[in-house]
Parts: structure tokens; C-alpha cells; sequence
């Protein structure tokens, strides 16, 4: 695909030999910038942010991610002089604060990350920024682990689905401030009309008048199908604000997969705020990226996350699409699938439509996550610029689609897996995202293999691929049939798979 030079970001074929295009349909993508042959590693990538599965956390190095499922690691992430610092250091953070009511917040509770060596340790203290940084991060995983304890929620065991992928103030709606309707006049001119033919009959005729340019309490109502993601953005913003106001789904059950997914968020939070108190932040955008892919790192650069796409629109489209699935199924009962009206959401949310209607649902699991995040982070919040939701979500929805599974055993590096390799059983002990890697797509007939190296995602070429040719991963086994590998990667990764083995078949089936 001839590309110009404004939209080609070349890596010097020294070194890894890719560049980032974009790619109809499908945003960006890696292509090669000459031919590769079988077995050449064609990036390296380190990982920005990484959490442990629960179930493993105790048997997986934080750092070079070495597993062992016989025995825990011996090294503590929080030691006896790590302890007592992180401890001073949440306490210096609550002197001044009202103490916690719940006497068990104050019971001596760990992080139970740990190392395979002092050297991994040491690694990682380094990683962000040197002692303090790191008493930082160990008193903000000791905090999670006391609300956990403090507030009786234990964690709901689940297995993560077996895939692969790839700072100011909180904004209220509760005054009549303009202010307050600058995001809902993004949706005004459209939402608002009747001509658009976006409202529901029932209240079209009772809005006729409408102009959401003025600070009326307007009670339209929309499908979020019929706008842009610019403008589902800006209405999920509103929404976020009356969860943070209005506490919602503060008391919802935690599952481990948004208790790691906490931790994620909180370690990438402590990396990028240590980063910048060692050097100002330097905006990156994806003409950027290739450029930093050179050299062996062993944490990614923060800023990098940026560039990465967030997929909040994307899991709300594709949470109200079984949502109108599952309505369809349960009207039918056993019928043929009755035909359900779109699901349609309030333009102006409030606190309690969220928390009682299904559409709100689709906020719960991330809302219970960042409460938890939230209560934790005030241990240490003396230590940190504050959290808001908007931080919390500029994190926790780029990971989704986007972090990599972290497997053990790895496949081999630089090799094709051996029938021996294939028969082993492999364990997910935790995800992380690198990200440099994601501009990957997805092929279920891949021409690059994933091998993890210590902490490092190799990225190696399993058959022969020509100049121009487009790079492509796998999002996680593509061993089952077709309509499965489709319905899985729709699920996890909010596509229709149309690669040229899904057609293929597809059209034979």
C-alpha cells in the first residue's frame, strides 16, 4: 500500500523493521518496511503497566514476571523497612484527615506482591524513580489490600477469559451552571430535533420546542448507535460525573479481574507521576511511537500511553448490544428471537437512572473498580496529585482490547512451537500493556507469533513477508471454528472478524 511520507512513520531497518500506517476500517497498523524473513524478531516491546492474577500473585515475579506454581517467590514486595516507611507515609497522609471509623482499615494488611531475587526487587524500585517512588507504590497496593479487608469484600473468584490482546476535578451536572452543559450541547443540535428522527415517539412531541442551547431540563432521550463516538464520549463523560458525585456503585461486588484491573491502573498512575516529577511530560502521538521503539527498555515510556486508543465506546456499543440480545432472548422463550427496539438513554443522566436502570449496568464493574481505587487512594493522596475519574478511565479503558495476557510457559523466542510445546498446559498469571505493541492487528491466519522474554514481548515472523506487507497478531487461539473465533473476538475486542481465513471459512461453511 503506497503511503506518503506525512502518514508513514519509518523505524530505522537497523533495527526493528516496521512502520505505523493507517488502515481503513481498522485505525492504524505495523507494516514492514522491507522483506522479513521467517524467524527475524520484528519489535521488541517493554510494558508500561502490569498487574498479577489474584490466584498467582504470590508465585509470579513482579518484575521479570518468572513463575512457579510449586512454590511462592521469597522476596516481599513490602519488607520490614519498606513496611514501616509505607506505613509513615499513609499515616503522615491521614493525620490531617478524619480518621477511618472502620477500626480495620488500621490492621497491619500487605501487598502480597513478590520477587524470585533482590536484584527484580531492586529492578523495580528503580522503575519508579528510586525509594521514595516505591514506598509510594507499596503503600498504595497496602491500602487496596485494607479496604478489601476493611469493607469484607473478598474477591469473587472468576477465570479471565482466555485471550490475548492486545487530572482535574470531576465535573458535576447537579448545579444550573452553563458551565454544566457544555458536554450536553455537543448533543443538543442533533439529539434535540425532531426531524433528526432520533427521539423516541414518546417524548418527540413533548420536546418539539426544545433548545438544549439554554439550561433546560430537557428529558430527551437517544440511541447511542446514532452518534458519533465524539458525542457518545462527551454524554459517558456526564455519566461519569453523577457516578463520582453521587457515589453509585460504590457498595457493587468486586470480581478479581477489577481488583487487578485497580492495580494496573494504580501502577501506572504511580509510574507517570514519578515520571514527571523526574522530567516534564512530553507529548507523544503516534508519528512518535516508531521513534522510541529502538534500544532495550525495561519499563515503557508513560507518555506513550496516550496515543493508544481508549475503547470506552466501544465496550458501551458493545455492552448494549447483548443487553438488546439478551432482552430479544428472554421475550422470545424459546420462540424465534423477537425483534427488540434499540436500547435508548437519557441525554441529560442522572445518579439514580444510572444505579437502577440496565443501560447503567454497563458502568458497574469499572465505577465499583475506581471506588475502590479511590478510597485507597486517599491513604497516600498526600504523596500524588489527585485522582479523578478521568484518570482513572484514561488507564483502565485503554487497557481493554489493548493489555497482553501474561502466559506461562511462554512459547519459544525466535522459534516456531514444537508439537511437544503445544501439549503443555499454559496459565495466565497476569496481563499487562506494552504500548508499542498494539498498533498489531488481528489475523486468525497471523504472520507474526508473541514470545515472552523475561518481562520483554518478543515479536517474531513466522513465515516470510514482503516489503509493504501489513503484520499481524493473534488475538488468542484461533484454533476453534469460525463462528467461535468470531463471537469471542467480537466480545473481547469489538470486531467482526473479516480476515481471509474467516471469509474463507465462512464461505465453505
Amino acid at each position: 500500500m503506497p503511503v506518503s511520507s506525512s502518514n508513514s512513520n519509518s523505524a530505522d531497518s537497523k533495527h526493528f523493521p516496521l512502520e505505523i500506517r493507517q488502515v481503513p476500517g481498522r485505525g492504524r497498523g505495523f507494516f514492514a518496511t522491507r522483506d522479513i524473513p521467517q524467524g527475524q524478531v520484528v519489535l521488541k516491546a517493554a510494558p508500561l503497566t502490569w498487574s498479577m492474577c489474584n490466584d498467582w500473585i504470590k508465585n509470579t515475579c513482579l518484575w521479570c514476571f518468572r513463575f512457579d506454581d510449586r512454590r511462592a517467590h521469597t522476596v516481599k514486595a513490602a519488607d520490614i523497612a519498606d513496611a514501616a516507611s509505607a506505613s509513615s507515609m499513609a499515616t503522615a497522609s491521614t493525620t490531617s484527615k478524619t480518621k477511618p471509623k472502620n477500626k480495620g482499615r488500621s490492621q497491619p494488611v500487605h501487598f502480597k506482591g513478590v520477587f524470585c531475587s533482590q536484584e527484580c526487587k531492586q529492578h523495580a524500585v528503580s522503575a519508579f524513580g528510586g525509594s521514595t517512588g516505591w514506598d509510594c507504590f507499596v503503600a498504595l497496593m497496602d491500602s487496596i489490600e485494607r479496604e478489601l479487608r476493611a469493607t469484607g469484600r473478598n474477591p469473587k473468584s472468576r477465570a479471565r477469559p482466555k485471550t490475548e490482546g492486545a487530572a482535574s476535578p470531576a465535573m458535576t451536572i447537579s448545579g444550573d451552571e452553563a458551565s454544566d452543559m457544555q458536554c450536553l450541547r455537543k448533543l443538543a443540535g442533533l439529539l434535540c430535533k425532531p426531524k433528526a428522527g432520533l427521539l423516541s415517539e414518546s417524548v418527540s412531541a413533548a420536546n418539539d420546542s426544545c433548545d438544549c442551547s439554554c439550561t433546560c431540563d430537557c428529558s430527551c432521550d437517544f440511541d447511542p448507535d446514532d452518534v458519533s463516538d465524539d458525542q457518545l464520549a462527551s454524554w459517558i463523560d456526564l455519566v461519569w460525573d453523577e457516578v463520582d458525585s453521587g457515589s453509585v456503585f460504590v457498595d457493587s461486588e468486586l470480581d478479581d479481574s477489577q481488583i487487578e484491573l485497580g492495580r494496573l491502573v494504580a501502577t501506572e498512575l504511580c509510574i507517570h507521576d514519578t515520571a514527571l516529577a523526574l522530567a516534564p511530560e512530553q507529548a507523544v502521538d503516534a508519528s512518535g511511537v516508531v521513534a522510541r521503539l529502538q534500544g532495550d527498555r525495561d519499563v515503557a515510556s508513560a507518555e506513550l500511553l496516550a496515543p493508544v486508543k481508549t475503547n470506552e465506546t466501544d465496550v458501551f456499543r458493545a455492552w448494549l448490544r447483548q443487553e438488546q440480545a439478551d432482552l430479544a432472548a428472554e421475550k422470545s422463550s424459546g420462540s424465534p428471537p423477537a425483534t427488540i427496539a434499540p436500547v435508548r438513554v437519557p441525554l441529560r443522566p442522572r445518579a439514580d437512572q444510572i444505579a437502577h436502570s440496565r443501560w447503567g449496568q454497563a458502568f458497574a464493574a469499572s465505577a465499583a473498580s475506581y471506588a475502590l481505587l479511590s478510597r485507597a487512594w486517599k491513604a497516600v493522596d498526600a504523596h500524588l496529585p489527585a485522582l479523578s475519574h478521568k484518570r482513572f478511565r484514561h488507564v483502565y479503558y485503554r487497557e481493554k482490547a489493548n493489555s497482553f495476557g501474561i502466559w506461562d510457559p511462554p512459547p519459544p523466542a525466535c522459534a516456531p512451537a514444537s508439537a511437544e510445546d503445544s501439549q503443555l498446559e499454559k496459565e495466565c498469571v497476569g496481563f499487562a500493556i506494552y504500548p508499542t505493541a498494539v498498533y498489531f492487528n488481528h489475523s486468525c491466519a497471523p504472520n507474526v507469533d508473541k514470545a515472552r522474554v523475561g518481562r520483554t514481548m518478543h515479536f517474531v515472523s513466522n513465515r516470510s513477508v514482503s516489503r509493504g506487507e501489513e503484520l499481524l497478531i493473534s488475538y488468542g487461539s484461533v484454533s476453534d471454528p469460525v463462528s467461535e473465533r468470531r463471537g469471542r473476538l467480537l466480545e473481547h475486542f469489538f470486531f467482526d472478524c473479516i480476515c481471509e481465513r474467516c471469509i474463507a471459512e465462512a464461505s465453505a461453511s
